[in-house]
């Protein structure tokens, strides 16, 4: 992820394998019996075709792991909170004494951070 982030920070990233290793390091995907066996091992069962939460952790977390015949797809969620400036919302003002007071405006957004890679 660290490697995307170069190109595309906080963007929606997709990774496509069109071609796996030669090796049997992705023959456990090939299988839906394998795969939920070796996500069970790693207690990631539970993340399984589970639908995307709403909330928004504060470090990137594994929300969900689809699998089909032809896919696996894993989506990492995370918060991302940002302030951008508005000058439209800027205000000038005085004090009593007649100093002038400038108010800078910046809008706090907050939103979800989701790379998605696909294998």
């Amino acid at each position: 992820m660290a490697w995307l982030d170069q190109f595309e920070p906080w963007g929606k990233q997709h990774v496509f394998l069109y071609r796996g290793p030669e090796d049997a390091t992705i023959e456990v995907w090939r299988d839906a019996g394998k795969a939920e066996a070796h996500l069970s091992r790693h207690d990631l069962r539970a993340l399984l075709n589970a639908r995307l939460p709403l909330i928004l952790p504060e470090t990137l977390t594994i929300s969900s792991i689809r699998h089909s015949d032809t896919v696996v797809r894993v989506t990492a969620v995370e918060r991302h909170d940002y302030f951008e400036r508005d000058e439209a919302l800027d205000e000038t003002t005085q004090t009593a004494t007649g100093e002038t007071v400038e108010k800078r405006a910046y809008v706090h957004y907050v939103k979800r951070g989701w790379p998605s890679p696909v294998f």
